[in-house]
């Protein structure tokens, strides 16, 4: 999920029994200004806030992020171990501003581009299949690309909404009367 990671995380973690039956708890558990790149996304973020471990899992509570220009968001949820067999995510991310998508056609030939937007992220599902809803709106200037095949024609869809940009066209009233 996470690549790039470096930064300081601190609390007290106790782990305690065999491996196949592991207790695990923690208190003060906290996320220092940590790095960590959505390998997804390609994104950089700088994380911090509270944590916490059971045998169940990690979870997040509303930790703040923050990418490299002045984008903000807020991440909480939980990583579930599932017995360290079956890692799963419900995770929810409140974005204000932030930068969602760094990709080029090399990290997914699908979809790419860098767009920063504001909205709802969820997401949630085993790691091997993960369900990511997005409810938000591009901020700023950026570029999304979504490649066509040869043959390929946009239909509708659900998933994609398009809008035709406004154009407004000034007639001046004098040169249409000569132009007449």
């Amino acid at each position: 999920i996470f690549t790039d990671m470096g930064g300081r995380i601190w609390g007290k973690i106790r782990a305690q029994g065999p491996l196949d039956k592991l207790d695990l708890s923690s208190t003060e558990g906290r996320f220092d200004n940590v790095a960590l790149t959505f390998d997804f996304t390609k994104v950089p973020y700088l994380v911090s806030g509270p944590f916490h471990v059971t045998t169940d899992g990690l979870y997040i509570d509303n930790v703040q992020m923050k990418d490299r220009a002045e984008g903000t968001g807020t991440l909480g949820g939980v990583v579930s171990f599932g017995g360290f067999r079956q890692l799963g995510v419900d995770i929810g991310i409140r974005m204000d501003r932030i930068l969602a998508l760094n990709t080029k056609d090399s990290d997914n030939p699908s979809f790419y581009g860098n767009v920063s937007a504001s909205g709802n992220v969820s997401v949630k599902g085993p790691l091997n299949a993960l369900a990511v809803d997005i409810d938000a709106v591009t901020q700023k200037n950026g570029t999304f690309h979504i490649p066509l095949g040869k043959n390929a024609s946009i239909r509708k869809s659900n998933l994609l909404t398009f809008k035709e940009r406004e154009t407004y066209v000034y007639i001046d009233p004098y040169e249409e009367m000569m132009f007449r």
